[in-house]
């Protein structure tokens, strides 16, 4: 790859590691938002706030961005490897 397309998947890459964790924030807060509802002694309220198959879900697309989180962190961190061992980057763009 040259230096120009290294760069550029390093900067994606870490562009949507930054994304991913504002997502991931994100759904962590609704789901402590949620869990609340659930919670008789503090809300006198004691219908689910979310079925067992929403809870399965949320969990797996929460562990499905953390692994593409780990996968963008290394394919940023790969790129910036190259980058740093490339000789001046004279003729790669």
């Amino acid at each position: 790859m040259s230096e120009k397309d290294l760069k550029a998947l390093r900067n994606e890459s870490e562009n949507l590691c930054e994304s991913i964790e504002y997502g991931l924030f994100a759904v962590g807060k609704m789901m402590e938002h949620l869990g609340s509802l659930t919670d008789e002694r503090e809300q006198n309220f004691s219908h689910n706030a979310l079925d067992n198959a929403t809870v399965r879900h949320l969990g797996g697309l929460i562990q499905a961005n953390a692994y593409l989180l780990n996968v963008l962190r290394d394919s940023a961190g790969n790129a910036e490897f190259h980058l740093s061992n490339m000789k001046g980057g004279k003729g790669n763009e």
